[in-house]
């Protein structure tokens, strides 16, 4: 038997503008403030269970000795110890960077404790601004796709990197207001994106965007008069998307052979069933508490470490609305690593990112803030020692991650490419491989 155990990051399953109106979190995000939603899944042996849960039992009860006061809170409230007592706003500023032996240690013998007993890692993320894109344009983005040979994928990207990062209040509005018509929305994202591309015709930083920008509004012009069917979507979070990805992971290794038969998927309180009875797992148990739990113990301080790297990476790489024409770099303090914290981010590699599990790491369409964490990661882990790594000051590392992340940015627009291409080959078309199953949703 086999045990599976799920827990989330930045959950909402509605979006509202935010009050006052802030530009950089145009919608309220809650207390996570989380632009990405991000879920982790473990699985674990049965055979092994015991013994996992003797020996995080030990790591837990270390940690607490370092930490007096939270052990007597934790003892007093009858609290299990959770990712976020270990990872605070305060001590995370700048990642694994800024974190102290303590919380460094924590996480370098946990991930060993994983890695010994072969516990099984999913990580999934979805852009909350892409739900409200797909909730009006949907249908609009697959039709003009199909009518003039544009990528579906490519334009869902920019059509959300734009709501993300540089649309209006107003046109934000218009989206989240179902009253308003398609057409309405259409016209007023034209606005919005001609008003950007005219703000921006010298900005050389932004020429390859501005570029797509003015794509888009050509493409509006074509359709603004051709009917659109409201897309039966709401703006809220699409467990689909996720379950497709699910099964992707399920399917890729060995676990085909066992899990729609022998698993038994524990889902942490606040996480539906219902989206994922269709996998044919052999028993699903819903609103499991934490404290009872070990393996959503795990996961919830994997969730954690993640969904705050994920975060604070994305803040961090965002350029300032206010100079949009200056070349933006992670500050430099995320490079400044001493060697334990080095060894930490290698481990996480190794974790995470194994190079015979391609669905083990699944970003949405729409990855910009995913994949800065990914990139990270590998970028620091391409070093084979600490030394190799200090051969450079931060600062460079900083240049040469953005050159690292490009070119793999680059390498997935042309995936979605082939991808679609391939989708046309086999089903006709992109909608038509969707309604098939044959590829995710955009």
């Amino acid at each position: 038997m086999y045990y599976m155990y799920i827990d989330e990051k930045g959950p909402q399953e509605r979006f509202k503008i935010s009050k006052p109106y802030d530009r950089i979190n145009k919608i309220s995000y809650g207390n996570d403030n989380m632009h990405t939603y991000v879920a982790n899944i473990i699985l674990i042996n049965e055979k092994n269970l015991n013994q996992i849960e003797n020996e995080y039992k030990i790591l837990e009860n270390e940690y607490l000795n370092t930490r007096p006061q939270l052990k007597k809170n934790l003892k007093i409230k009858n609290k299990e110890l959770k990712g976020k007592d270990i990872i605070k706003n305060e001590n995370f500023k700048y990642g694994i960077a800024s974190l102290k032996t303590n919380e460094i240690q924590f996480f370098i013998k946990l991930l060993t404790l994983l890695e010994k007993f072969k516990v099984e890692n999913f990580v999934f993320s979805i852009s909350k601004i892409a739900l409200i894109l797909d909730s009006r344009l949907n249908n609009w983005i697959l039709n003009v796709s199909e009518k003039y040979e544009v990528s579906c994928t490519l334009l869902h990207y920019s059509l959300a990197k734009f709501l993300d990062i540089e649309c209006s209040q107003k046109t934000l509005e218009k989206f989240l207001d179902k009253k308003i018509n398609i057409k309405e929305v259409l016209l007023e994202l034209k606005n919005n994106l001609s008003d950007i591309i005219t703000y921006n015709v010298n900005n050389k930083r932004m020429k390859r965007q501005i570029n797509v920008y003015m794509e888009i509004v050509t493409l509006i012009e074509k359709t603004i008069e051709i009917d659109v069917l409201e897309p039966n979507i709401e703006a809220k979070f699409n467990w689909n998307k996720f379950r497709f990805m699910l099964e992707l992971w399920l399917n890729e290794g060995k676990e085909k052979k066992f899990l729609s038969e022998m698993a038994i998927f524990f889902l942490d309180e606040g996480i539906p069933k219902s989206p994922f009875e269709k996998i044919g797992l052999n028993l699903i148990e819903e609103n499991c508490k934490s404290d009872e739990h070990i393996g959503l113990m795990i996961t919830d301080v994997l969730v954690v470490l993640i969904g705050k790297y994920i975060s604070k990476l994305g803040q961090n790489a965002m350029y300032d609305l206010d100079n949009p024409d200056v070349k933006k770099l992670l500050d430099k303090e995320w490079f400044e690593l001493n060697e334990e914290q080095f060894c930490l981010i290698k481990l996480i590699s190794k974790y995470f990112f194994k190079n015979n599990r391609k669905f083990s790491y699944c970003r949405d369409t729409y990855f910009d803030d995913s994949l800065v964490f990914e990139t990270f990661i590998k970028y620091i882990s391409e070093f084979e020692n600490i030394e190799k790594y200090n051969f450079k000051s931060s600062e460079e590392h900083s240049f040469c991650f953005l050159l690292f992340y490009i070119g793999i940015a680059d390498n997935i627009f042309q995936e979605f490419l082939d991808n679609e291409l391939k989708c046309k080959e086999v089903y006709g078309s992109y909608r038509e491989a969707i309604d098939k199953k044959g590829i995710r949703l955009l």
